[in-house]
């Protein structure tokens, strides 16, 4: 996952199913309180939305929602939630890792074996087969087994850099968006060594590696300036300017033949794009927000619905 910001959010739904782009209409989500939702994930009909300190989900498709218990008073920020082996693992800004077995009745620290400056900064997880992977801010990639919840152990051979702004699980292979060089690491088996490979050339200036998706036999990534399409799994990469300026954060989603993007500027902007054609003629801007400075859209899909969220109660 990637960078997060922190402002008051509603949770919206864009019922999308065979209607054209112009005849969707956002709806809010009245049973979700008006407060900051910074995550949201989907498994098959079942929704978790972080709140502050707490989980909202969902089993039907968002048609009714019920919460956990509170993970801890202190925390303030989630960044990313996933759903292995009937345990509920939580990543957090500056508490580590969370997880419950009872569905977020009870909650408590996972984080043995993280060590080293940052390793309870969490950025987000992968999963890979019984592998649980954590990237964090300053102490690198760490991987636990599911299905023993075993402690976390470094791994993070052949990355040069600690601090981790995505990870992401293409098929076996991850991707680590380390550095700001415009370069980001990958590690596929056999064998358990990372491989720095360039997404762009480092012109001096921050370039860090923000999301990852496939759609088909072509990856379309994000950087903190250019958006980017490779035919060759990751090995080499193609840009387009989608003329954002400098991206804090990049999301993905793959519905049907389109693969929209999710952009948020540091401060300012957020936009929304799309491509029918995986990147081949560039992509197109399907949205785009004057939002206040640090507001953060982040939007997945599910079936046929797409969910976002914004600080705005509905979207043009």
């Amino acid at each position: 996952m990637n960078t997060r910001f922190s402002f008051q959010t509603f949770l919206l739904l864009l019922l999308f199913g065979q209607a054209n782009l112009s005849a969707q209409e956002w709806q809010k989500v009245m049973e979700l309180p008006a407060i900051l939702i910074p995550d949201i994930s989907v498994q098959g009909d079942t929704i978790f939305a972080a709140g502050i300190n707490k989980f909202y989900y969902s089993f039907d498709g968002g048609n009714s929602w019920d919460s956990t218990a509170v993970i801890d008073p202190e925390l303030d920020y989630i960044t990313d939630v996933v759903h292995q082996n009937a345990r509920l693992y939580v990543a957090t800004g500056n508490m580590g890792i969370w997880s419950s077995i009872n569905g977020g009745q009870n909650w408590q620290e996972d984080n043995s074996g993280l060590s080293g400056l940052g390793a309870l900064h969490i950025a987000g997880f992968a999963v890979r087969g019984d592998s649980l992977y954590a990237g964090t801010y300053g102490a690198g990639v760490f991987v636990k087994k599911i299905s023993t919840n075993s402690s976390w152990s470094a791994y993070n051979q052949g990355i040069p850099w600690g601090s981790i702004e995505s990870l992401h699980n293409i098929d076996g292979r991850l991707f680590a968006g380390a550095g700001a060089n415009g370069t980001m690491s990958q590690q596929a088996y056999p064998g358990h060594t990372w491989t720095e490979i360039p997404f762009d050339a480092f012109d001096g200036q921050v370039n860090l590696f923000l999301g990852v998706v496939r759609q088909g036999d072509v990856l379309l990534a994000a950087g903190t300036r250019k958006l980017y399409r490779s035919t060759d799994d990751g090995a080499t990469w193609t840009s387009y300017n989608p003329g954002t300026g400098y991206l804090g954060l990049a999301r993905f989603v793959v519905n049907g033949h389109r693969v929209y993007v999710q952009l948020a500027k540091p401060a300012g902007l957020s936009f929304m794009l799309y491509t029918d054609d995986q990147g081949r003629t560039g992509i197109h801007f399907s949205l785009r927000l004057q939002v206040l400075p640090g507001t953060i859209l982040l939007f997945v899909t599910a079936g046929c619905t797409l969910r976002a969220t914004t600080d705005y109660g509905a979207l043009p």
